[in-house]
Parts: C-alpha cells; structure tokens; sequence
C-alpha cells in the first residue's frame, strides 16, 4: 500500500478516535490497494459483497438494474466506506452492484479478515462501532441530497460531494434524482440561460 494512502486511511480513522499506526499495524498487511478505471464493475450484480474499501480517490456509484435500466442508488466520494450495503449486512445476493464513475483507487478488506481483527483487537471494535456510525451519517447525507430533487439536490451534491458534475451524465442524474432525462436536459438548458 502506498505511503500517501496508508496515511490518509490512518487520518480518517483518527477523525473518528485517536489510535496509534501501533494499534493499526495489525490491519495493514491485510488491506489491498486497487485501482480501477472509469466504467468497472467493482462488485457483480447477482454477488454478495465480500469487501470494504476506503475509496482514497475519485467516484463510485451504487447501481440497481431496474426494468432494464440501471438507476444510481448512491454516489461514493473521496474519504467514503464504500460496501454494496444490501449483500454485504444481509449476506444474501442482491441485483446492486458498484461500478467506478470515474478511475478510482481504494484500499480494500475483506469481511472474514475484519471479523478476524475485530476478534483479537478489542481497539478495533470501538473504531469499528465508530465507522458504522460515520457510514451512516454520510450514507443519510447523500440520500438527503437525492431527495431534494434534480433543481435543488444538484447544488448540494456539489458541495457534499466536489468534483463529481463533471462526470454524471444524463442519464445518471435523472436516476440519481428520478426524474425524467428529458427534465435534466431542459434544467441543463435553463441553467445555460442563466
């Protein structure tokens, strides 16, 4: 792993409590970091999620296939946990599947290496318990912003999360939003007006 990533993992943890890379230096060996272009399935539909990653770069989206189409359920940013939440908890194979929307790189863990920290390193759990909190958070954040609509989620989901504009397309932001493709193309032409 990467020393700039090793520290920005170790950073965001230490957001959540203060631990030691002492304390950490039993979860390093364990985490693989990947990266993956623009347009891959990080997880298959039809597959039960079997990894966490801390994404240290760029886009993920989390797609459902719906009537043939696939609709963005949720958009992962730079500093998110990033799991296909239905399989992961529930163990079940789920149509969701994650898919990078832009070339990204993350540090990943599996499942039964995390059950294996968290059973001998009882200062892992607390931060464990502290993560599941932060995931939350942030997941309610972003489905907050989708709520509010296409005219007034999209100036949040700039803030909430910076950068992503450039790469939704139509498409992805009328499924992000639901709302129709053809309502994104007249918003996007009033907002060219302006």
């Amino acid at each position: 792993m990467d020393k700039q990533y090793q520290k920005q993992l170790v950073d965001f943890f230490n957001q959540l409590m203060i631990v030691s890379e002492e304390e950490l230096s039993p979860v390093f060996p364990l985490i693989h970091q990947k990266s993956v272009k623009r347009g891959i399935l990080i997880k298959n539909p039809g597959e039960v999620d079997t990894n966490s990653r801390f994404l240290c770069s760029g886009f993920i989206g989390l797609y459902k296939e719906e009537k043939g189409k696939p609709t963005l359920e949720h958009i992962f940013g730079k500093g998110d946990v990033v799991r296909e939440y239905h399989s992961y908890y529930s163990g079940n194979r789920m149509d969701y599947y994650l898919k990078s929307i832009t070339e990204v790189v993350f540090l990943e863990m599996s499942v039964s290496d995390q059950k294996t920290m968290l059973d001998t390193h009882p200062i892992l759990v607390e931060l464990n318990g502290k993560m599941m909190h932060f995931i939350i958070q942030r997941r309610a954040k972003v489905s907050g912003v989708r709520i509010l609509g296409l005219k007034n989620g999209y100036p949040e989901l700039l803030k909430v999360l910076p950068g992503i504009g450039s790469f939704l397309d139509r498409k992805e932001l009328a499924a992000f939003f639901n709302c129709s493709t053809s309502k994104v193309a007249r918003w996007k032409k009033e907002l060219g007006k302006s």
